[in-house]
């Protein structure tokens, strides 16, 4: 049994990951394409929007994904009537959104906003079409498939992107590109995920996940408001290019940070729900989760966060370069992220919904507090803010996980401990590289590959475990092959 959640959890995270960075690699590719041609006012806009479709997702999953995930028993009936209900409800929101959106550009004080609002908020029927298939598919830990299917989709998406922003259409370009990319998905999910509805509508199927799934939902908004909230107000109360400026440096830093803690949490929340009642085996698994997880993570934003110069002038060049100071700040925002998410897997495995409300409300108390101190002090100090607020956020759902399972915060951060200072010792060595004047490109490249050979030197030298760990299933893969 162990074996098999094992080799499951292994290959699930092997194709998560295979699908979440050749996605991320293309689509990453294509916005640096983008990047050089359109301003930060075009991305500005399209940030200003986020918001709202980012709520509009989250209602229209409402919980019921990861209800169904965690419901052993769940039918055919149940998939159908969710589905149905999804699409129902995202006609609905849509419907609410685009008469709202004279609002959200009265709001920004921003007039084009209004059409750009209408089209963008398209997106919520499309994804409403997919969402049970995408389920199943995770449910199953078919990730393979998924890889696939976000592949193709931004492969078709960013090339017809890349030829509109040649073309000089604008802002127009990422929208009509946020469009194609779910309409490719939903249609490709169909294709992909053999399993098609059954015409039935059972109310007791709501009835019997509503209330673990409302818990989530709540969590969902919450979290989603939160995220958003600085793309809000730096929106309302900034320059149009600071909305611009921030998405960018948001964009680089999610990409290694939460696209990783969000294939692992998509791979061990399946496989560590199958044991929810052994606490003991519970613990081992969410440890090496969570070691591991950091041996990648931390390592990654602190390097990062060293060459964030040469990073953006080399890839977006000079007219990105107000990003910079925004990016180092939300790197630290990176390294805190796997812990508060990881952790709350936990106490969804065990079903502590309204607790995981709870947190977020309390967790939301100090991001107010926070955001009311920094508004009127400028971007940097208002990120300033969110980190402290994060860290906080982070001591207490690591305390809450830790007392579900018997694994204490200190115990958790020993764990850890030895790989942030091989990360830390890393980063200065390679910013010294900086004093050498050389051309932007050849110290950036300089300083990725001395940060690879010296990080691993490093963890050889000091015996990191998470390291040892790492090697141990890479090496046992390549002898397999």
């Amino acid at each position: 049994m162990a074996n098999s959640l094992t080799n499951k959890t292994v290959t699930g995270v092997f194709w998560s990951g295979t699908q979440r960075f050749a996605s991320l690699g293309i689509q990453f590719v294509i916005t640096l394409i983008i990047a050089r041609i359109l301003t930060p006012e075009d991305y500005g806009l399209i940030g200003m929007v986020t918001i709202f479709t980012a709520l509009g997702i989250i209602m229209l999953d409402s919980g019921f994904g990861q209800a169904l995930i965690r419901k052993q028993d769940a039918t055919d009936e149940d998939y159908s009537t969710i589905l149905f209900f999804q699409i129902f409800l995202g006609i609905i929101i849509y419907l609410i959104l685009f008469f709202a959106s004279p609002l959200i550009a009265a709001f920004f004080n921003t007039p084009e906003l209004e059409s750009i609002s209408k089209v963008v908020f398209l997106i919520l029927p499309i994804n409403s079409f997919g969402m049970i298939h995408l389920t199943i598919l995770r449910k199953n830990v078919k990730f393979k498939v998924y890889a696939k299917i976000t592949i193709i989709s931004a492969i078709i998406s960013g090339s017809i992107a890349v030829t509109m922003a040649y073309l000089g259409l604008g802002v127009w370009t990422l929208v009509l590109q946020m469009l194609l990319q779910a309409l490719f998905v939903s249609i490709l999910l169909w294709h992909f995920i053999k399993w098609r509805p059954k015409l039935v509508f059972k109310i007791e199927s709501i009835k019997n996940i509503i209330l673990f799934s409302s818990s989530l939902l709540s969590i969902g908004l919450i979290k989603t408001v939160s995220r958003n909230i600085y793309t809000l107000l730096i929106g309302k109360f900034h320059p149009i290019a600071q909305v611009g400026y921030y998405n960018q440096a948001k964009r680089f830093e999610e990409i290694p940070s939460q696209s990783i803690t969000s294939i692992i949490q998509n791979v061990s929340y399946p496989v560590l729900s199958t044991l929810q009642s052994d606490d003991k085996k519970l613990k081992q698994g969410y440890k090496k989760v969570i070691t591991q997880t950091m041996f990648i993570i931390l390592p990654l934003m602190i390097i990062l966060a060293a060459i964030a110069d040469n990073l953006f002038i080399v890839l977006l060049t000079e007219k990105w370069s107000p990003s910079i100071p925004l990016f180092r700040i939300l790197c630290a925002y990176g390294i805190l992220y796997p812990l508060y998410s990881i952790n709350e897997n936990i106490l969804k495995v065990k079903g502590k919904g309204k607790l995981l409300v709870i947190l977020e409300i309390f967790k939301n108390i100090i991001l107010f507090i926070s955001i009311v101190l920094t508004i009127k002090k400028g971007v940097t100090i208002l990120l300033l803010g969110s980190v402290i607020t994060s860290f906080i956020s982070v001591l207490i759902n690591m305390y809450f996980c830790g007392k579900e399972i018997s694994y204490k915060i200190v115990e958790q951060f020993r764990d850890i401990f030895s790989i942030g200072i091989v990360s830390v010792l890393t980063a200065i060595i390679v910013m010294t590289l900086n004093y050498l004047n050389m051309s932007p490109l050849i110290t950036l490249v300089m300083q990725m590959l001395f940060s690879s050979i010296i990080f691993i030197s490093l963890c050889e030298i000091f015996r990191i475990s998470a390291y040892s760990t790492m090697k141990t299933i890479i090496m046992n893969k390549l002898k397999r092959s």
